[in-house]
């Protein structure tokens, strides 16, 4: 059988025009070139879903980039918050006028934040005081009406303090 022509699944190689690989008749010659192209020519070319190369030239940039918006978007979040916390209160407005006047730079940074977040704590901290007066100042204003309970007893004596109008009010319980 050896120099003859094989049949192999049917196929005679010698009449056929296109062999299959891995399989060399008598005689013929393998370039190993040729059948490296022709391997890289059937599998397709597929590239990465992520491009490395530039991940990495342009991922510090691409960073500081998302960064700088992050810190653009809280600093016109605070802003925003300053301009509401200073129109709750007349006092607030006449002593942060000139804050209300704070752009946010082209380019900021932490620093900027970081004052801004000190700006906002101090404003709710004086909104707090504020609040806080007020609240003073009306139990002051209520204990001033009640001192005019003992104004009227000193005046008109037990007629007023043991009238059966004034027993429910100086109840207790």
């Amino acid at each position: 059988m050896l120099g003859k022509t094989q049949e192999v699944k049917g196929e005679d190689y010698k009449d056929s025009t296109s062999k299959p690989s891995g399989v060399l008749a008598e005689g013929t010659e393998l370039s190993l070139k040729d059948l490296k192209r022709r391997t890289e020519d059937l599998i397709p070319r597929v590239e990465a879903g992520i491009n490395y190369a530039a991940e990495v030239i342009h991922g510090e940039k691409r960073e500081r980039h998302e960064q700088s918006q992050e810190l653009r978007v809280r600093m016109e979040e605070i802003s925003i918050e300053l301009r509401q916390l200073m129109n709750t209160s007349q006092e607030l407005q006449a002593q942060f006028k000139d804050v209300s006047l704070i752009e946010v730079p082209e380019d900021p940074g932490k620093y900027h934040l970081t004052f801004l977040e000190w700006i906002l704590d101090t404003i709710r901290k004086a909104r707090l005081k504020v609040e806080d007066s007020g609240a003073w100042l009306e139990a002051f204003y209520t204990k001033k009406a009640k001192r005019g309970y003992w104004n009227m007893f000193k005046k008109h004596g037990t007629t007023f303090g043991l009238s059966g109008e004034r027993v429910v009010s100086t109840q207790t319980g």
